[in-house]
């Protein structure tokens, strides 16, 4: 029953969907080291000096970024199908950009999972002290801009997924 709230698998396909597509390539390291280092650097920032004087404002835009996600993983997930239907014709003809709308589907539910537990913590902080600061700063940091990080990496990507799938809906 635990199995259900396990995301060690949605963590494990985010990190390999970090590959870059072209079979000679890796890790895309940069994107790793990014992802990486930019949120503890703010989380330790934060530690350090920082101070949440309104926690709800932070739990009502990291709410609303998970829902926005989750809405973005349906539309994705729509448009999957409709290329995997189509892919019954074309068996190798849109293989990459079904590929890269499933890497895209899992850094987006990824970046909701975050969303979501960050705002679980907010509730409880924001129920134990008005302002955050410490490690009570330093937890919402690093998952709220881990998360954006995301943002900024999906919108190139959809960008790319956008063009084509309106290319292979337009042939097909």
């Amino acid at each position: 029953m635990t199995d259900r709230f396990n995301p060690f698998a949605l963590f494990r396909a985010h990190f390999s969907a970090l590959k870059d597509y072209r079979k000679t390539k890796g890790l895309d390291v940069g994107a790793l080291v990014i992802l990486g280092a930019v949120p503890l650097a703010a989380a330790l920032a934060m530690y350090q000096w920082g101070v949440i004087r309104n926690p709800s404002a932070w739990f009502t835009g990291i709410t609303l970024l998970a829902t926005g996600l989750i809405a973005l993983f349906v539309y994705l997930a729509d448009l999957r199908l409709r290329l995997a239907e189509r892919a019954r014709g074309f068996p190798t003809g849109d293989r990459l950009l079904r590929d890269h709308l499933d890497e895209t589907g899992v850094h987006a539910l990824v970046g909701a999972y975050l969303g979501v537990l960050t705002s679980a913590v907010l509730v409880v902080e924001m129920n134990i002290r008005d302002k955050l600061d410490g490690l009570m700063a330093a937890l919402p940091t690093w998952s709220s801009v881990y998360a954006l990080l995301l943002v900024l990496m999906l919108i190139p990507r959809l960008h790319f997924a956008f063009e084509k799938s309106s290319e292979a809906l337009d042939k097909g």
